[in-house]
């Protein structure tokens, strides 16, 4: 009986001593996950765990009366009986209160996932209303910060250029003040240990600031901040910013539950700033592409003004020769013509130049040339626009300018054509325009070469500037009206001049001129000596420059009034013309007889077999003639890469249409002569 007493009072101390750690094990998680723990008062919990202890005692000690009691009565069995079912009662009963506090763990778990649900849908609703986005995202940080229960929410973006946090929002309760806020800007940079957390983890979570060691954590001490949850936010892949939450009073355990809802709201905040950041460049790529229609609206009106002014010229001036009888009157009538003819190849030219380089298919083509003979071609273009208006016009090279570089000869002569001839047309009559060229630096063979361009003439006004070098814009829309022009010239102008290296700007004021300044980068050289024989040295069947009788070429053409306008051209010069229609029949033309011609003019597009075609049979021949008789293309299609394509054919040379009178001679004389 006494072995029965001790093991019955020996299995109850067991089970009160298990009760009591369960019981002890389940209210500290039960506190700690939800507040069902506060349903009784902390004075309750105690006293059940005294009473446990108690209770445990009084087994012990029984159990050791029993051990020391030889004569053990059916009393004390009762006794141990009594303990023993009282041990395994409350057993029960703390499993059963852990099972209840497990069920209201899981309810209270629910209810809070439930919160969070009702929480993620008002802030989203919340940004899809019609206010203002400041005001939306204040009332989303508002929101969030109460139900994480803090002092202050914020939503800040990253500068990454400034290394730096700005606050866009913040949100705090009547205990705290602003923080982020209140100094503008927080430092965020790389090597801060916030910046690692945030960008390697998506968070960075701060029980206690005042346990802060490591020195990237130092401005957040210094601004008494006790714990603190910050989140990252991406944007598109990319980090944007940071979403906020402090705490002031007192330091928090952020536990992951609290991780995993500031992500959740992060996330809404993303979602809710790409839409608004797409919404924005929709709306503006609306705006530009509005914009740029009423552009090209307003630029196809010019370019209809530009082509049809010199074609009414051209044709007008053409009935007017007509039907006069006075020769004077006739060459006033062809002047025009010619210069109506020239304004109009102009504007054709722009148009082309601007589609190859909105296509980028415009290239440089470099080659050694002296700048004093480029400047010699670009004013004699200019000068007679300037004697018309009585303008003086001065040329500065400085001395340490080289007279020999390497570049695109035939582009910047464009563009500084482009330049004086905007002078010209911007200046009032007995003005001054001057163009300077200076030598910036060189270094290692390579100069870099300013060339300024400055006139007395009307001036533009900051707000015109920002307008001068878009394409198919004008600094002023009155300005086609009393000046012409396509607006695509400064366009074409600083495309170019980026594509050598440079840069080009303006310095001027409405009424005080302007100066236009663009340099470009280019090789220093030496000058090539050179003994090719020119035209200018005459003709070796006669004396005359341009006297051909003895020459006979063939022209291979397919317009009618083209072939007609080349046998006029070159009548005077006494040359004998043999005419083909297209490709094919020139090249059997000149098979027939090789020997007999000094000189073919090639057409580039012409039926069934095209220029290069021609060119490539022509040159296959055996005769020996027919590798090196000269080929000239004579083509409308006049860009730099046209012309190569013409070289690397087989062809010697090019004349560009529309025919240029004194440039057929020259070439043909080059050759024939």
């Amino acid at each position: 009986m006494q072995i029965t007493c001790i093991l019955l009072l020996a299995l109850g101390a067991y089970f009160m001593l298990y009760s009591i750690i369960k019981y002890y094990k389940s209210l500290v998680e039960l506190k700690a996950q939800t507040n069902a723990g506060k349903l009784f008062s902390d004075w309750i919990y105690a006293a059940c765990f005294v009473m446990m202890v108690f209770f445990l005692i009084g087994y012990i000690a029984n159990l050791a009366m029993y051990a020391l009691d030889k004569e053990v009565s059916t009393q004390d069995l009762l006794i141990a009986l009594i303990f023993f079912f009282g041990a395994v009662f409350v057993l029960a009963m703390i499993i059963m209160m852990q099972r209840m506090f497990i069920t209201v763990t899981d309810k209270a778990e629910l209810k809070k996932q439930l919160q969070q649900q009702e929480l993620m849908s008002a802030i989203s609703q919340s940004f899809t209303t019609v206010e203002k986005p400041q005001k939306l995202i204040f009332e989303a940080l508002k929101m969030s910060g109460k139900f994480m229960n803090v002092n202050h929410a914020f939503l800040a973006r990253h500068l990454e250029d400034e290394s730096a946090l700005e606050c866009l929002s913040e949100w705090n309760d009547k205990k705290s003040r602003p923080f982020i806020g209140g100094i503008g800007k927080l430092p965020f940079m790389k090597d801060m240990q916030i910046y690692n957390d945030l960008t390697d983890n998506g968070y960075t979570a701060v029980n206690d600031c005042l346990l802060l060691t490591h020195p990237g954590f130092g401005i957040i001490k210094n601004y008494n901040l006790r714990a603190f949850l910050n989140i990252s936010i991406y944007i598109s892949g990319k980090f944007w910013g940071v979403l906020g939450f402090i705490i002031y009073e007192s330091p928090y355990n952020w536990n992951e539950s609290d991780i995993n809802l500031g992500k959740l709201i992060a996330g809404v905040f993303s979602g809710a700033i790409s839409r608004n950041m797409a919404e924005k460049e929709l709306i503006l790529a609306k705006e530009m592409a509005e914009q740029g229609s009423r552009a090209k609206s307003d630029f196809l009106s010019r370019m209809s003004h530009e082509m049809r002014t010199p074609m009414n010229a051209i044709i007008g001036m053409t009935n007017i020769g007509k039907n006069s009888q006075d020769p004077e009157r006739k060459n006033y009538c062809f002047n025009k013509i010619e210069t109506a003819s020239a304004h109009l190849l102009g504007v054709i030219n722009d148009v082309l130049d601007m589609s190859k380089l909105e296509a980028n298919k415009i290239e440089l083509y470099y080659s050694n040339f002296a700048i004093e003979k480029m400047l010699e071609k670009v004013s004699g273009i200019v000068n007679q626009q300037m004697k018309e208006k009585n303008q003086h016009f001065t040329v500065s090279v400085e001395s340490d300018v080289p007279s020999h570089i390497i570049s695109d000869e035939q582009r910047l002569s464009q563009v500084t054509t482009n330049l004086l001839s905007n002078a010209v047309k911007f200046t009032p009559n007995d003005g001054s325009i001057s163009l300077t060229i200076r030598k910036l630096t060189e270094e290692n063979g390579i100069c870099k070469l300013q060339f300024e361009v400055n006139d007395t003439g009307i001036g533009i006004s900051e707000e015109q500037q920002s307008k001068l070098f878009k394409p198919f814009e004008q600094a002023d829309g009155s300005i086609s009206r009393h000046f012409g022009g396509t607006g695509l010239g400064l366009a074409i102008s600083k495309q170019i001049v980026e594509m050598m290296g440079g840069k080009i700007k303006i310095k001027s004021a409405a009424g005080q001129g302007a100066s236009f300044i663009f340099d470009i980068r280019a090789e220093t050289a030496v000058r090539i000596q050179t003994d090719e024989k020119t035209a200018n040295e005459g003709d070796a069947c006669s004396g005359d420059k341009y006297d051909f009788k003895c020459k006979r070429i063939l022209v291979a053409e397919d317009i009618d009034i083209n072939r007609e306008i080349v046998a006029a051209l070159l009548e005077f010069t006494g040359i004998t013309i043999d005419f083909a229609n297209d490709g094919r029949k020139a090249y059997e033309i000149f098979a027939a007889n090789p020997a007999a011609y000094n000189l073919i003019l090639m057409d580039i597009h012409m039926p069934e077999i095209d220029g290069y075609k021609a060119t490539e049979m022509i040159r296959s021949l055996d005769a020996a003639e027919a590798k090196t008789v000269p080929i000239i293309a004579m083509t409308a299609d006049v860009f730099r890469e046209d012309i190569e394509k013409c070289l690397t054919a087989g062809m010697n040379d090019h004349i560009g249409k529309p025919l240029d009178m004194d440039d057929m001679l020259a070439k043909i004389g080059k050759y024939v002569g």
